[in-house]
C-alpha cells in the first residue's frame, strides 16, 4: 500500500478546506494546523474552496466530509476523533467539535512529531518530507470528560485545547456546593426554618415542601443555562447534615446520610426529567450530579466479605439514569495504591460502594500537596494505577485538582503526564517523561531529570514494610511530610548540586533569550529546596544569612511567577499569597512585624 506524500522538498500539493461557518474550537484547530505545519515544514497551507479538484486536508464538518460519510451511520462519542488518510485527501474531524480539535492535535503529534509542552513551549521538529500511511484512525478517550484544575490549563484556553482537557467548568450549569445557591437561606429560612438543618448549615432533604421549591428553582436555572450539560446538587462545604427525627428515620432506612441524599436527588431528577419532556426541548440531555463528600462520603451500600463487593441497602438509592455521583477521595494515601486494603481501605470501599450505586461515576481527585504547593506530592508510583482503577470502575468524568492559581513544582510535567493518562490510561509514562525533559529543559534536561528522580527516590527510601511512609494532600495531613527525617540536609545538598549543574548548562545556549527562559524554568523548580531549608533548617543560619535567604526566595518567587503557598486551615480557597509566608518567616526568624 502506497503512502500519501504530503510534503516533498519543502513543497506540498495539498490545500486546506474547512467549513464556511464553524465554531470557535474548529477555528482554533484550523489556525493551529496552519501554524504548526509552517513551523515544521516551512510551508504555508493554502486555503482552497470546497469545490476544488486538487488534493486537500479537510478540517471539521466540511461539505467534502458530508459527501464522504453520507451513507454511513456516525458514532457520537464525546471528544472522540477521526483521521482518514486517502489518496489525495486527509480528513480531520471529530464526533463533536472538541473531537475536531483533538483530531488536529493528534495529526500534528502523530505525523509531524509536534509536542505541546507548556503555553510557552511547543516543539515543532523541522522536516522537508512527510509521508502518511493510508488508513482510518479513530480514538475514543478512556474518560468522557477530563479537566485539569491546574494553573497552566485553567489560565490558557489554547494550551488546554492542545492537552485535550477542559480549561474551566463551562459545561456545568451549577458547580460544587450548590444547595444554598438553589435555595438561599436569606430568602427562605425565615419563613421556612424547617427547610434547613437545625444549625442552618445544610438543607433538610426529607422535607417534601422544600423539595418542591427546590425543583422549581433548579428548573429555572436549567432553563437559563441551555448549553450546560451538568448540574451539581451538592451539599454545603461543611461536615454537617440534617439529623432531625424524620431525617434520622431516613438514614436508618436507606443506609445512612448518603442514602437520604440519594433518595432526595432521585426524586429531584425524576421531576426534572418530566419538565424536560414537557418543554420545547424534550431531547435535551443533562446529568444531575451529587457529592460523595464529608458526611455522604460513605455509600448507601453494604459490604459482602465473601464476594468482596457491595450491595445496595435499598433500591431507592440506586442512581437514576440522569443522576451521577461525584466521588472526592481527598483522604487517599498517595504513596500506596488507591485499592490498598491497609492505608486506603476506606477510600477503596467507598469507591466500590459508589460504583455499585451509580452507573455514572464522576471523580474529583487530587495531585498536589495543599499544605505547601512547592513540596511535591508523593504520588510518583501511583499515578498510573489510580487512573487504571478509575477506568475499571466506570468513571466517566475526571476533575483532577492541582494548583490552579500558581505553578507548583514540576507543574508542566504534571500536566503533560496527567493529560495523557486521562485520555489513555495505558500511555507510556516513561517515554512521555523523557520527551518532556528533553524538549522543555533542553540542555539542562539531564540535570533536571536527575533532580526529579532524586526527589522520587528520596520518597521511595522512606517507605519500607517496617516503617511505611504515607503521603496525603490536605493542608493538615500533608504537612506531616515536612520533616528533617523526610528531607535531610544531605538530600537537599544533592538537589542543589543538580540545580546548579542545570543553571551552568544553560549558559551554553546560543541565544540570550533561550538562556533566560531556561534559567527561569530551573529557578522555579529550585524554590522547593529553598523552601525546605528555610522551613526545616533555619536554626543553622545566622539572622544575616536568613535575611539574605528570605530575600532571595522572595525574588525567585516573583520572577518565576509563583504567587501562592498553600490552602486550607481556614484561609480562602486558593490559599494565601506567597508574601504572607515570607512575612511569617521574617517575623519568626528576624523579629520583623507582619505588614
Amino acid at each position: 500500500m502506497k503512502n500519501v506524500v504530503l510534503i516533498d522538498g519543502g513543497r506540498t500539493s495539498f490545500g486546506l478546506i474547512y467549513p464556511k461557518e464553524c465554531g470557535e474550537k474548529t477555528a482554533y484547530a484550523i489556525e493551529l494546523l496552519k501554524k504548526c505545519f509552517y513551523e515544521c515544514c516551512g510551508v504555508e497551507l493554502e486555503e482552497i474552496q470546497e469545490d476544488s479538484t486538487g488534493n486537500f486536508i479537510s478540517v471539521g464538518e466540511t461539505e467534502k466530509l458530508a459527501a464522504l460519510l453520507k451513507d454511513k451511520t456516525r458514532e457520537k462519542k464525546r471528544d472522540a476523533f477521526n483521521i482518514d488518510v486517502r489518496t489525495g485527501a486527509v480528513y480531520l474531524y471529530g464526533d463533536d467539535e472538541d473531537g475536531t480539535v483533538n483530531a488536529t492535535v493528534e495529526f500534528l503529534e502523530k505525523f509531524l512529531g509536534v509536542r505541546f509542552l507548556a503555553p510557552d513551549e511547543t516543539f515543532c521538529p523541522r522536516t522537508d518530507r512527510l509521508e502518511l500511511p493510508l488508513g482510518f484512525y479513530r480514538n475514543v478517550p478512556d474518560f468522557e470528560t477530563r479537566m485539569l484544575g491546574y494553573f497552566g490549563t485553567m489560565n490558557d484556553k489554547s494550551f488546554a485545547y492542545c492537552k485535550r482537557v477542559l480549561h474551566d467548568h463551562g459545561n456545568w450549569g451549577l458547580w460544587a456546593h450548590t444547595h444554598f445557591l438553589i435555595l438561599p437561606p436569606e430568602k427562605y429560612a425565615e419563613e421556612h426554618p424547617d427547610w434547613y438543618s437545625a444549625d442552618k448549615t445544610q438543607l433538610c432533604l426529607t422535607n417534601d415542601e422544600m423539595l418542591k421549591q427546590f425543583v422549581d428553582n433548579l428548573w429555572q436555572i436549567i432553563c437559563d443555562k441551555p448549553a450546560a450539560e451538568y448540574f451539581m446538587l451538592g451539599q454545603e462545604d461543611d461536615d454537617t447534615f440534617c439529623d432531625c427525627q424524620r431525617c434520622r428515620a431516613s438514614h436508618q432506612k436507606y443506609g445512612g446520610r448518603s442514602g437520604t441524599m440519594m433518595v432526595f436527588v432521585n426524586k429531584v431528577a425524576e421531576e426534572i426529567e418530566k419538565k424536560i419532556a414537557a418543554s420545547e426541548f424534550p431531547e435535551r440531555e443533562i446529568l444531575l450530579v451529587t457529592f460523595a463528600y464529608c458526611k455522604t462520603e460513605e455509600p448507601p451500600a453494604e459490604y459482602d466479605v465473601d464476594t468482596d463487593s457491595f450491595r445496595l441497602r435499598d433500591e431507592k438509592v440506586k442512581a437514576r439514569h440522569n443522576v451521577g455521583v461525584m466521588f472526592a477521595p481527598i483522604f487517599t494515601c498517595f504513596t500506596h495504591d488507591i485499592m490498598n486494603k491497609t492505608c486506603n481501605l476506606k477510600v477503596r470501599n467507598n469507591l466500590l460502594g459508589w460504583s455499585a450505586t451509580s452507573d455514572k461515576l464522576l471523580v474529583w481527585c487530587y495531585s498536589s500537596n495543599y499544605a505547601g504547593y512547592l513540596v511535591p506530592l508523593n504520588n510518583y508510583n501511583t499515578v498510573v494505577s489510580t487512573y487504571e482503577t478509575f477506568k475499571k470502575y466506570g468513571v466517566v468524568y475526571i476533575f483532577n485538582q492541582g494548583i490552579f492559581n500558581s505553578p507548583d513544582t514540576f507543574h508542566y510535567l504534571k500536566i503533560y503526564l496527567h493529560s495523557a493518562l486521562m485520555w489513555n490510561v495505558k500511555a507510556d509514562v516513561s517515554a512521555l517523561k523523557n520527551e518532556f525533559f528533553e524538549h522543555y529543559y533542553k540542555v539542562a534536561a539531564p540535570y533536571m531529570m536527575a533532580y526529579y528522580e532524586r526527589i522520587k527516590d528520596n520518597y521511595n527510601t522512606k517507605d519500607t514494610p517496617e516503617h511505611p511512609f504515607h503521603a496525603y494532600c490536605p493542608w493538615n495531613t500533608g504537612a506531616k511530610a515536612f520533616t528533617r527525617e523526610i528531607f535531610g540536609e544531605e538530600f537537599l545538598d544533592k538537589c542543589e548540586n543538580d540545580l546548579n549543574e542545570a543553571l551552568r548548562s544553560v549558559l551554553t545556549c546560543d541565544s540570550d533569550d533561550l538562556t533566560e527562559k531556561l534559567r527561569l524554568r530551573v529557578l522555579r523548580e529550585s524554590l522547593f529546596v529553598h523552601y525546605m531549608r528555610l522551613e526545616l533548617y533555619h536554626d543553622r543560619y545566622t539572622p544575616k544569612e536568613l535575611s539574605k535567604m528570605i530575600s532571595e526566595f522572595e525574588c525567585l518567587a516573583r520572577i518565576t511567577g509563583v504567587t501562592r503557598f498553600k490552602t486550607g486551615g481556614g484561609v480562602k480557597v486558593g490559599g494565601p499569597e506567597m508574601k504572607v509566608k515570607i512575612a511569617e518567616w521574617k517575623k519568626k526568624y528576624l523579629g520583623e512585624a507582619n505588614e
